[in-house]
């Protein structure tokens, strides 16, 4: 960033698109060739973190939502959510809890793949059904939540318009 000021102070956040995989990191800011001071933080790499949570019915080729809502129109035929997640360990299982209109799906078990960077430090986009994989997608309220070891990571509520809703 250039700054016409110097003694401006400058807000910035540098993990802001994509967040940062855990680790220790040094800052350092510069005036041309001059240094002005430097700093180190560490991004936490023990636990198991999700970002950048978005309900969405499509996704680009990295995984990355189209769109972000949690309302949906009627004629919906996939909800999907694009997660980013951090320092899951490698052989981790996920599982999916879905309540669709007051009744209590199986559960489902997400075993994280094998292809997938993992452990300490890594992150990856994951992408999966808030509907019912090849069900037909019926108005009404979706409560979805992602549990990894006995902890719940998200708990959150979609809507699919019907016909008589607005």
């Amino acid at each position: 960033t250039v700054v016409s000021n110097p003694t401006a102070t400058i807000l910035g956040n540098v993990g802001e698109r994509w967040g940062m995989p855990g680790g220790n990191y040094e800052l350092v800011v510069w005036d041309g060739d001059r240094l002005i001071g430097s700093a180190t933080f560490t991004v936490d790499i023990e636990e198991v973190r999700l970002t950048r949570v978005a309900f969405t019915r499509r996704v680009d080729e990295l995984g990355l939502p189209l769109e972000s809502t949690h309302s949906f129109p009627i004629g919906t035929q996939r909800v999907l959510i694009s997660i980013q997640a951090f320092n899951v360990p490698t052989g981790a299982v996920f599982e999916i809890e879905r309540v669709v209109n007051g009744a209590l799906e199986p559960v489902q078990i997400f075993d994280w793949p094998a292809e997938y960077s993992s452990g300490q430090g890594a992150f990856q986009i994951v992408v999966f059904d808030v509907t019912l994989p090849d069900q037909p997608v019926d108005p009404g309220d979706y409560r979805f939540r992602l549990k990894f070891d006995g902890k719940e990571l998200i708990a959150d509520i979609i809507k699919v318009e019907g016909a008589g809703n607005s």
